[in-house]
């Protein structure tokens, strides 16, 4: 990998130094490489697998691309926030926070106190490549922008379909095809067809030990809830949603659509039809489940978790349950936090132009891929792929993603670029991830809500009142879920008062007031 670092630098050199030197500019970033050379301190967080970011194949190329040369102060993710708050209260800042998952309170917070810089003065002139997709789709703009305006943060942005359902189904065709079963399409056959891969032995071991259907119950609950209208404003918003009769904001889990989701999922918890393990169940599970011939459907962002062998006997769904609502789907914004300038930079207006080759077709691509014909090569169906020799180092003692690392940065998430097809290199635009995520995106909801931003005294009650409801809600419809709490009136009216006792209404009332900030930018209320 750096013989191959050093092929490109020098076919940078070769074509394009005598060019810059003449004109002063490099058009593939869309900007003015600078007279005097700049670098910013960067502090990066760096997943497990990661090398240095300085070694990476497109760093470099990158540097001598722009005129601009990083210093990486790469930070373990394990450390992150601690590394994070740390530099904001010495005097030791870097000048840019990069792949640092800065939540959307820690961001006011920092503003607040000066610590970061709000972007919103610089935007449009020195970063128009993300401003215009922000105007196009102003649910990215209602996420980053504060409630007084200011913008503190670059995000992630998940621009295709299937990077945007965080959650798809595939179904094992395998089983379907022993069963003689297809797709389910109503509730009843829905029913059926869980039932079924219960209790005909489709993995032909002659025992029940098949799990139709294994998540966490927190996804469990979204997906379900999907089934009885619950969820319509997708996944960034998992105890809110629009009551479709009133208009007006609802707290879901009190809703009478939410109790008609408990009382289906218990009585599929109760006949096995539910993984029952779901409330503790981690990745590992399903990928045990899929190894050992036990599993029936799966939810993920893609297949990766699950061994090749195992892969191949799932499908894509087709569509899905009719007249159901697919929660599962997020904003065109991922994360917030991606890229923050700090009060220590004296240059805003070039580390912007630095990041905003990131939020072009080109410059996803390169992120992800690096260079055509030296790190990737385009199929014929359009599509990228990393060249053979990249790809041979994918053994038994190197993942893809340690592998693919020496490439770019991408791997470990909140990125400020976007994951676009083809440029973005994760496996949710595979072909499997990407047909699920085309075939349930008509039962989507047509309404989005992004991830929210509040005032300090929204916050105060999001943070205390909140946060205990929905603690509570919680654990509440789990024991629903499972049956250690029967679901009849008597105890689905004392839920409801405790709820009312607990603050519901002093949320609702908070959560109306965020929603209308939203939906006005977003031009949907």
């Amino acid at each position: 990998m750096k013989k191959l670092v050093s092929l490109l630098l020098a076919l940078i050199l070769l074509c394009g130094c005598a060019a810059l030197a003449d004109a002063g500019i490099v058009t593939a970033s869309g900007f003015p490489v600078v007279t005097e050379p700049i670098t910013f301190t960067v502090m990066a967080s760096q997943s497990a697998i990661q090398p240095d970011f300085s070694t990476m194949v497109i760093i470099p190329v990158y540097d001598e691309m722009t005129g601009i040369k990083i210093d990486w102060q790469c930070v373990a993710s394990s450390v992150r926030s601690e590394k994070i708050s740390a530099a904001v209260t010495s005097s030791e800042m870097p000048d840019i926070f990069f792949k640092c998952n800065i939540s959307a309170a820690n961001l006011q917070k920092y503003g607040a106190q000066g610590a970061i810089v709000d972007l919103a003065p610089y935007l449009e002139e020195y970063a128009p490549n993300f401003w215009a997709y922000a105007q196009e789709n102003p649910d990215v703009l209602a996420a980053v922008t504060t409630p007084d305006g200011q913008i503190y943060s670059l995000p992630a942005i998940a621009d295709a379909p299937a990077t945007r359902m965080n959650k798809k189904l595939y179904y094992n065709k395998v089983w379907m095809d022993k069963l003689g079963l297809e797709q389910p399409t109503t509730l009843d056959e829905l029913y059926d067809f869980l039932y079924a891969m219960r209790y005909n032995d489709p993995n032909g071991n002659g025992e029940i030990d098949e799990v139709p259907m294994s998540e966490t119950t927190g996804t469990l609950f979204q997906v379900f809830g999907g089934l009885f209208g619950v969820g319509n404003r997708g996944t960034h918003s998992s105890y809110y949603d629009m009551d479709t009769e009133t208009g007006m904001v609802r707290y879901s889990y009190t809703s009478d659509a939410f109790r008609e989701c408990l009382e289906f999922m218990h009585k599929c918890y109760e006949e096995g039809l539910i993984d029952q393990e779901c409330i503790t169940a981690k990745d590992s599970r399903y990928t045990a489940l899929a190894a050992q011939d036990q599993l029936g459907c799966y939810f993920a962002t893609n297949l990766a978790l699950l061994a090749a062998k195992d892969a191949e006997n799932f499908v894509p769904a087709e569509g899905w349950i009719e007249g159901a609502v697919w929660p599962t789907m997020r904003s065109h914004l991922h994360s917030v936090g991606a890229f923050v300038v700090t009060s220590k930079c004296e240059n805003v207006e070039a580390a912007l132009r630095w990041v905003d080759y990131f939020y072009t077709d080109e410059g996803v691509t390169f992120y992800h891929y690096g260079i055509e014909g030296q790190t990737y090569v385009k199929n014929e169906d359009g599509s990228l792929s990393f060249t053979p020799e990249i790809l041979a180092q994918v053994t038994g003692d190197k993942s893809y993603d340690e592998v693919v690392s020496q490439v770019g940065p991408y791997c470990g998430g909140n990125n400020p670029t976007m994951m676009s097809w083809p440029g973005y290199a994760g496996a949710e635009l595979s072909p499997i991830p990407m047909a699920s995520a085309e075939a349930i995106l008509p039962y989507t909801p047509d309404v989005i809500w992004p991830i929210f931003t509040y005032t300090d005294e929204e916050l105060k009650i999001v943070n205390s009142t909140g946060s205990d409801l929905n603690t509570y809600a919680k654990k509440t419809a789990v024991e629903f879920l499972t049956g250690e709490r029967e679901l009849n009136d008597e105890e689905w009216s004392a839920f409801l008062a405790q709820c009312d006792e607990m603050g519901v209404a002093q949320m609702l009332e908070v959560m109306e007031g965020v929603i209308d900030r939203v939906e006005a930018i977003m031009g949907t209320r």
